[in-house]
């Protein structure tokens, strides 16, 4: 292979190389959550709808559902 090829190869992976570590770095640090639930392995996004609040001082739940 050519000597100034490889070269550029080599330099050019090499900045990937630290981008990419510099991208995971990020995401890791601000604490990147990756949510499941809209995944569907059917090939498209799922309908299912999740809503998540703290509540305090519950006396009773009551849950309606036709699963």
């Amino acid at each position: 292979m050519n000597k100034g090829l490889t070269i550029v190869l080599i330099t050019l992976l090499s900045i990937f190389t630290i981008l990419l570590t510099c991208i995971l770095v990020i995401l890791i640090k601000n604490d990147f959550k990756f949510d499941y639930s809209k995944i569907n392995f059917d090939g498209g996004y799922s309908d299912k709808l999740v809503d998540e609040k703290e509540i305090t001082n519950i006396k009773d739940i009551s849950i309606n559902t036709d699963v």
